[in-house]
């Protein structure tokens, strides 16, 4: 059950998020996967402005992002490091163990991180999801992006009238894929 205090800081990371300026990026030509493979190779650490997570996008992710249907994110592939670090943070929970679903004891939760861009033709929300590592001893836990996804404006407009809206839908969803 969320309390209202859970209510209130929703609605005000929703607000922020709603007042995020598009961020202009460059668009490339498309790659297929080994080129985008390349592309992500001088990523290195990625650190965001706003929290300090620090976070990789390994190579063997890029397949899983390039998959994303609706937006060729390989057009915009070489923008993930800027869009990462400006990004907002959105919301972060724990594995739900599922029957019939592989559990992931190595993972310690999924944050998600969200942006808004444009290439000219459009506005976006591009969602980053972080897998936060479960530590070994005396270790530190990694961060990894582990998906991104983009979705227009102006369809999320339409569909949940509002930011807040689609952080729930999309902790709901993760909750029941």
């Amino acid at each position: 059950m969320e309390n209202n205090k859970d209510k209130d800081d929703r609605a005000r990371r929703a607000a922020e998020i709603q007042s995020l300026p598009a961020r202009y990026v460059e668009l490339g030509e498309p790659m297929d996967k080994k080129a985008a493979e390349v592309a992500v190779r001088v990523f290195g650490e990625m650190k965001n402005d706003n929290d300090g997570r620090r976070a990789i996008l390994p190579v063997d992710s890029v397949g899983k992002i390039l998959r994303h249907r609706g937006y060729e994110l390989s057009r915009i592939i070489k923008s993930i490091p800027e869009l990462y670090k400006t990004s907002l943070f959105g919301w972060s929970e724990r594995e739900n163990v599922r029957p019939g679903h592989k559990e992931h004891p190595n993972i310690k939760e999924y944050h998600n991180y969200i942006n808004k861009f444009t290439d000219g033709d459009g506005e976006y929300y591009i969602r980053f999801t972080v897998n936060e590592e479960t530590a070994k001893p005396n270790r530190v836990g990694r961060n990894i992006v582990h998906s991104a996804a983009v979705s227009d404006i102006t369809l999320r407009k339409a569909a949940t009238r509002n930011v807040s809206g689609l952080l729930t839908r999309a902790k709901r969803a993760r909750r029941h894929s």
